[in-house]
């Protein structure tokens, strides 16, 4: 029976004799016999003798199991054995019935594991990436630099329940993220294995990570391997690069309309100018001229104001791209006035007729010192693009609410030219757009457009009569109740 079993078998008296063995026992041991093995001494089968002792302490008890010790070959090579034994007695003496087997390769395969997993952790402890095996939903292994990036101590992420990490993923992330290890766990193959998240600190700060990850075999079953770097940085220089770009590419865009708009409009003013003083110059000693000659130079103070007026708005322009507009309580009533004012001022009574319908309530609105121009901008706007006689608008104000924001509406109403209904959607974008369909209607609008728009406001333009452009205008006006 004991020649049939496939391990080493031997009964050995206390003193150390072995008085039998089967083939298997004696050939594990290098011999070429039974009758050779049997007279060697069991001690001398020990590597270290120390073992040999350790074992009959053991053995003391009656049984011993899986007893792993080191033991001598014939040619005095080195194996690993483990040996089980137990004790029989019969006709009052004591002998140990022992069976064993050569683990040497089971040692070794042990012991290079064992240095490998101590390569692996000295190496990822010693790491600058965040390193993480993810097995069943758990964080089966995770260095230091992971406790540091996300803020959480070893011993809270050890208590962790399965896929409890997902709470490390921004939401927005976190359906992909989670895919694609739960793919990896499950050694699928159809995985992507590099990609950007963000990740919640516990302190609730989001970072950017950049993810390597792939799936390995641990402790005999898929597991994903993950390693991962800290882009934040990188990534927010990126978007300051961008928003840097951007600005260039504006400031660039705004530099080019200037010139354009000091090539077009400065160049009809200067030729305005010049066509007044030739004339002039021709009628200068005609008595019978002389109306022609005064209304020459009244054109001429005209370029020369539409000038100072343009190169003003340009400035204005300019001051608000390159700061936020202030927003304080404006009484509307006492600017609107001012402005309606200003303008009656450079036009003859007769000619430029404006009236204002009032709330007869006090009107604050939120806004700035630069809403008059805005105001005055409409109006000079309006008696320009119109060739009646006289020139009329109406200014009504009302209350509205759009949704739970509270407006006051501003209609400026004129009797002009109108604008075409092609055309209503651009003029206000001058200052970004080169269309040559508002060339001669200046900055003011798109000056007013960007005023507006930095005071939570709303502008746009609509037809006096429905339907019928060339009848005159509306714009209109919502600016936010204080």
């Amino acid at each position: 029976m004991i020649e049939a079993v496939p391990v080493g078998i031997s009964i050995t008296t206390p003193e150390g004799e072995t008085i039998e063995c089967n083939s298997q026992a004696f050939k594990i041991l290098g011999y070429d016999s039974k009758e050779e093995s049997l007279k060697i001494p069991v001690l001398n089968h020990y590597s270290n003798p120390e073992d040999r002792k350790r074992f009959f302490e053991l053995a003391k008890d009656g049984v011993v199991k899986n007893f792993e010790v080191q033991l001598k070959r014939k040619d005095n090579t080195v194996i690993w054995a483990s040996i089980s034994s137990q004790v029989q007695y019969i006709e009052n003496e004591t002998y140990y019935v022992n069976s064993f087997q050569d683990i040497t390769n089971r040692k070794t395969v042990e012991q290079n594991l064992k240095e490998s997993e101590e390569k692996f952790r000295t190496i990822a402890e010693q790491s600058f990436m965040n390193i993480i095996i993810i097995q069943d939903g758990i964080l089966k292994y995770f260095n230091e630099r992971v406790t540091q990036a996300n803020g959480y101590s070893r011993d809270e992420i050890n208590s962790w329940k399965s896929n409890e990490f997902a709470k490390l993923i921004h939401p927005d992330d976190r359906e992909f993220v989670m895919n694609q290890a739960m793919k990896k766990q499950a050694g699928e193959k159809n995985v992507i294995n590099q990609y950007k998240y963000r990740m919640v600190r516990k302190d609730g700060e989001i970072r950017w990570l950049e993810n390597f990850s792939k799936t390995i075999i641990y402790q005999g079953k898929p597991a994903d391997l993950v390693m991962s770097i800290d882009i934040d940085d990188k990534i927010k220089a990126e978007q300051r690069l961008k928003e840097s770009e951007k600005k260039y590419r504006e400031a660039y865009n705004q530099a080019d309309f200037y010139k354009d708009l000091f090539a077009h409009d400065m160049s009809n003013i200067l030729q305005n100018v010049k066509s007044s003083i030739e004339l002039s110059g021709m009628w200068i000693d005609a008595a019978e001229k002389k109306l022609e000659v005064k209304s020459m130079f009244e054109l001429v103070q005209e370029q020369i104001n539409r000038a100072s007026s343009l190169i003003q708005n340009v400035r204005k322009l300019s001051s608000i791209d390159e700061k936020s507009i202030e927003i304080k309580t404006i009484d509307l009533k006492s600017m609107l006035n001012n402005a309606v004012e200003n303008i009656r001022a450079r036009f003859p009574p007769d000619d430029y007729i404006i009236n204002i319908k009032l709330l007869e309530e006090e009107l604050s609105v939120k806004a700035g010192d630069l809403l008059i121009d805005v105001f005055e901008n409409i109006l000079i706007n309006a008696a320009m693009h119109n060739e009646n006689k006289p020139k009329k608008m109406n200014i009504k104000i009302s209350k509205i609410q759009d949704g739970k924001i509270k407006y006051v509406k501003i209609e400026h109403v004129d009797n002009g030219i109108g604008i075409k209904d092609e055309i209503k959607g651009i003029i206000f974008n001058r200052a970004r757009k080169k269309e040559k369909s508002t060339a001669g209607m200046g900055i003011g609008l798109s000056l007013v457009k960007k005023i507006i728009d930095g005071y939570g406001g709303k502008i746009w333009v609509e037809d006096r009569v429905k339907g019928e452009y060339s009848k005159g205008s509306n714009f209109i006006i919502l600016l936010r109740q204080d």
